[in-house]
C-alpha cells in the first residue's frame, strides 16, 4: 500500500504569505496579492483580514461573481461583526445588479449592530432594490408588447432605453418573440441582446437574422470584437492590406465590425476568414475603384469564386437590411 502524500509546509509560511500578500495589495498588484491570499486559503491559514484582502483583489480584477461568493462567506463567518464587510458585500451586489440578493439582506440588516445612519443607508438601498424588482405595470407591458410587435425602429430603441433606465430587465415574452421573428430589424435585435447581456440574463433565447437562427444565453455572449471569427477576419485583412493599403484596411476593418454588430451573435458560414476578407476587399476595391483583390485560390478558382460571390452578396445584404431608417 502506498503511503499518503505528505505536504510539508515551511516554518512561518503563513506569516510570510500574509506579509507578501498585503505588500502586493498596497502596491496595487492585485493578481499577485490574490495569489498569496489564495495560497493561505488552500492551506487553511487564512483569517478574516486576508479574506477581506482577497475580496478587494477580486473586485479590483473584475471577478465580481467570485467576490460575491467569498464576501458572503466572510460575512456569515465573522467572529465579530464588521460593518465594512457588509458595506463591501452590498457594493458587490449593486455592481452585479443583484437586486434579489440586496432585497434578501433586509432581515439581516436589522440583526447587525451598527450606527443608525449606516442602517438607514442600507435600508434605503434595500428599498431601492425592491422597487427595481417590481415588474412593469400591465399597461406598460401592453405598451411595450405593442411597440415590439410593430416596425417602428425608433420607438423600439426608445422602449429599450426606458427598460434600461428602470433597471427591471428580464427575458420578457415580447422580447423573446421579437428576437425570433425573422422580419424584425437586426440592429434592434442586437440592442435587445446587449441589454439582456448587460443584466446577465441566463435564460436561453432564440435569435433569427439573415436566414440564420441560433439559441443563445445572453449572459454568456462575448462582445463582437472579442469573438474569434471576427478577430480572425480582421487579422486576415491586416495580413493582406497593412503594407499595401493601410487606409483601405482601416475602412474595411470598421465596416466588418459594423456588419458583425448586425449579425451578432450568429456565426457566418462558411467559417473561412480568408474568404470573408477577400470578399470585403473586393467590395472595398469596387467602391474605391481600386485594383482587383488577389484571391490566392487559382487552383480551386471555380469553387472559390462561387463562394466569393455568395459571401459578397451576404455582406451587402447585411448592410442593406441593417440600415437604420431613422
Amino acid at each position: 500500500m502506498k503511503n499518503e502524500e505528505t505536504v510539508v509546509l515551511f516554518p512561518n509560511l503563513a506569516a510570510r504569505l500574509k506579509e507578501n500578500g498585503f505588500q502586493a495589495l498596497q502596491s496595487k498588484d492585485f493578481s499577485e496579492a490574490l495569489a498569496y491570499f489564495d495560497q493561505m486559503r488552500a492551506h487553511d491559514m487564512h483569517d478574516e483580514r486576508t479574506e477581506f484582502g482577497a475580496v478587494v483583489c477580486l473586485m479590483e480584477t473584475g471577478e465580481w461573481k467570485e467576490a460575491r461568493v467569498r464576501c458572503k462567506e466572510l460575512l456569515a463567518n465573522q467572529d465579530t461583526f464588521d460593518v465594512n464587510v457588509l458595506d463591501m458585500y452590498m457594493s458587490i451586489l449593486v455592481q452585479l445588479n443583484d437586486y434579489t440578493g440586496i432585497s434578501q439582506m433586509a432581515k439581516q440588516i436589522h440583526g447587525y449592530p451598527m450606527q443608525e445612519e449606516q442602517r438607514k443607508k442600507l435600508e434605503s438601498l434595500v428599498s431601492f432594490a425592491q422597487k427595481m424588482q417590481q415588474q412593469p405595470s400591465k399597461d406598460m407591458n401592453h405598451e411595450f408588447k405593442t411597440i415590439f410587435a410593430g416596425t417602428d425602429v425608433v420607438a423600439q430603441l426608445q422602449a429599450l432605453q426606458t427598460l434600461k433606465q428602470q433597471g427591471t430587465v428580464y427575458a420578457f415574452p415580447f422580447l423573446k418573440t421579437f428576437l425570433s421573428d425573422t422580419h424584425k430589424h437586426p440592429y434592434v435585435k442586437t440592442a435587445v441582446l446587449h441589454l439582456l447581456k448587460e443584466h446577465e440574463i441566463e435564460e436561453a433565447v432564440t435569435v433569427s437574422k439573415y436566414g440564420l437562427s441560433e439559441r443563445v444565453v445572453p449572459s454568456e455572449l462575448l462582445e463582437v470584437n472579442e469573438m474569434a471569427f471576427t478577430k480572425a477576419v480582421l487579422q486576415e485583412l491586416d495580413n493582406r492590406l497593412s503594407q499595401e493599403n493601410p487606409t483601405l484596411l482601416e475602412a474595411l476593418s470598421a465596416y466588418w465590425l459594423q456588419l458583425q454588430t448586425l449579425v451578432f451573435p450568429l456565426s457566418m458560414q462558411p467559417n473561412d476568414p480568408k474568404l470573408w476578407a477577400v470578399a470585403l476587399e473586393m467590395i472595398g476595391n469596387d467602391r474605391f475603384a481600386m485594383h482587383e483583390a488577389d484571391t490566392g485560390h487559382e487552383e480551386e478558382n471555380a469553387v472559390f469564386q462561387q463562394l466569393l460571390e455568395e459571401a459578397q452578396h451576404m455582406l451587402l445584404r447585411i448592410e442593406t437590411e441593417g440600415f437604420l431608417p431613422l
